[in-house]
C-alpha cells in the first residue's frame, strides 16, 4: 500500500474510536483537542478519558451501525476481530479508518507528531510507531540542536 500523508482540519468533524484502554484513550483526546467531535464505545475506558467532559463515551461493545456519519474511524480494541469488523464496516461506508492493532488493513494512519516553536514534525514509518518516534524525537533533538533551529 502507498499512503500520502496530509494535514487535516478536525473541527467540527465526527471521529468515532472504538476501544478505550491507553491507546485509544491517547487518539481520542488528540482527535478532541484538535476540535473533533469524538464518540469512544468500549466497554472499558480509562479514568483520563472519563474525565474529559469534551467526549462522549458509550460503555458497550462495538455493533454494526455505529460508524454511521463518521467522518474518521479509529479502532483500538486489541482484539483482532473487533478491529477487523470496525475496518469492514469503515470500508464499506466509504470512512477512512484507522487500526492500530494492524497498520496493514487501516485505511488511514496517525502519524507521530512532534511541535517545535511553529514548526510542525510529523513522520510516518509503514506502520512502525516505535521507528516513527525515535526518527521524530532524532529530528526535533537535530531542530532544536542547531544553531539554526527552525
Amino acid at each position: 500500500m502507498s499512503f500520502l500523508p496530509f494535514a487535516l482540519d478536525l473541527s467540527g468533524r465526527r471521529i468515532v474510536c472504538i476501544g478505550g484502554g491507553r491507546v485509544g484513550t491517547r487518539r481520542a483526546i488528540s482527535f478532541a483537542d484538535a476540535g473533533a467531535e469524538v464518540t469512544v464505545i468500549s466497554p472499558e475506558i480509562t479514568d483520563q478519558l472519563a474525565a474529559d467532559d469534551r467526549i462522549t463515551v458509550r460503555l458497550r461493545e462495538f455493533a454494526a451501525g455505529d460508524l454511521a456519519g463518521a467522518d474518521l474511524a479509529h479502532t483500538a480494541t486489541g482484539v483482532d476481530e473487533v478491529d477487523a469488523a470496525v475496518v469492514t464496516e469503515a470500508t464499506a461506508q466509504r470512512v477512512w479508518c484507522v487500526d492500530a492493532s494492524n497498520a496493514g488493513r487501516a485505511t488511514a494512519h496517525v502519524l507521530v507528531r512532534r511541535v517545535v516553536g511553529d514548526l510542525t514534525v510529523a513522520v510516518h514509518a509503514n506502520g512502525d510507531p516505535r521507528r516513527s518516534r525515535a526518527v521524530a524525537d532524532s529530528l526535533v533533538a537535530t531542530l532544536t540542536d542547531s544553531p539554526h533551529q527552525a
